[in-house]
């Protein structure tokens, strides 16, 4: 009989760090029942404020589900879970939020923050959130099964769940405001209340705005992303993926050359809310989408990037204000929740 359990692994805290990094075993349909997909929730931690460079990741406390690993479980008793990882079914990169500006002055800038300029537009060098930083943590829990689980502790530990549910709240500062004295000017409030079950993991986002003169950069702010991995090694991981709009239509299915391309390839489905991933050969698939709560917000653009470099089909989605467009207004509060499903057949 296969598992309906996840295995919630705490490890040990970097040094200097308040809070530890913990990975989430989701079950598989793998007929063995030992198969799991493994979430890596990295904490995230720099006090340098100082280094404006594109992914620098500073001026940063925060979580975020950095990649995932299909894995082979032979026990999971004391302190620490035993097994063999088979092959990484995500990508490395932030799937949760990324924002850029376009910058209509530059005189709250820090000196040293150096703006893009290019074809008579002036925006930011970086976006800010995640894992490019100015995101900073107000407030974080975690339980399993309803029952408290601390982050803070330096003991490593395992337990099993069936539900595991994690929150936190972060303020979002603007890129190039932070300085030795203050870690920035504060543009939204943003939670993330991510649920993992054996179904897979859904995380519901809101983004609650605090001015009324941020000029979000067209396709740039991106509240739903997702880093499949298409190929490892030269061996297929999910090498096929289709896009489906919101009357579940289906906008397209695509078959990509195992072999890494020799250019980025932007691949637009502007109406996609789901995506199917799929191999021919390895056993492995999934389903990720997302869908606005509330009518809260309005969908900007979709699209898939076959990444190269990466080895993954990036889904990326953007998203503007319904009153403001790309310059959202104080006060309003955006809600999206993702849902992602990664399995694995054996």
């Amino acid at each position: 009989m296969l598992s309906k359990e996840l295995i919630l692994e705490v490890l040990a805290k970097k040094e200097g760090h308040a809070y530890a990094p913990f990975r989430v075993y989701v079950p598989t349909s793998a007929p063995s029942g030992d198969c799991y997909v493994r979430y890596d929730l990295v904490y995230e931690y720099s006090d340098v404020r100082d280094d404006y460079t594109p992914c620098s990741t500073t001026n940063v406390s925060n979580y975020r589900i950095r990649e995932a690993y299909l894995v082979r479980v032979a026990s999971d008793g004391g302190a620490c879970v035993q097994g063999e990882v088979l092959t990484q079914v995500l990508q490395q990169g932030e799937i949760s939020l990324a924002i850029r500006e376009d910058l209509e002055n530059t005189a709250h800038l820090a000196p040293d923050a150096r703006p893009v300029e290019k074809d008579g537009e002036r925006y930011a060098a970086d976006f800010i959130g995640g894992y490019h930083g100015d995101e900073r943590l107000i407030d974080v829990a975690l339980t399993a099964d309803g029952r408290a689980i601390d982050l803070t502790g330096d003991e490593p530990r395992v337990r099993r769940c069936k539900v595991l549910e994690f929150l936190q709240a972060t303020t979002l500062y603007r890129w190039g405001t932070s300085s030795a004295e203050s870690h920035g000017t504060p543009v939204a409030e943003h939670t993330q209340r991510i649920r993992f079950r054996a179904d897979g993991v859904r995380n519901k986002q809101t983004l609650f705005w605090l001015c009324n003169d941020f000029h979000a950069r067209k396709n740039a702010t991106f509240l739903q992303m997702f880093t499949m991995k298409r190929v490892q090694n030269g061996a297929p991981v999910c090498e096929i993926f289709e896009t489906f709009g919101d009357d579940g239509e289906s906008l397209g299915r695509v078959t990509l050359p195992l072999e890494p391309e020799k250019e980025r390839v932007a691949l637009p489905h502007p109406g996609a809310s789901l995506i199917k991933y799929s191999s021919a050969e390895s056993g492995i698939g999934a389903e990720v989408g997302f869908r606005i709560l509330g009518d809260s917000l309005r969908v900007d653009n979709t699209w898939v990037q076959v990444r190269p470099k990466q080895g993954d089909n990036k889904w990326y989605a953007s998203f503007c204000s319904k009153h403001g467009g790309r310059v959202p207004q104080y006060g309003e509060l955006w809600e999206l929740e993702l849902f992602a499903h990664i399995d694995y057949k054996g």
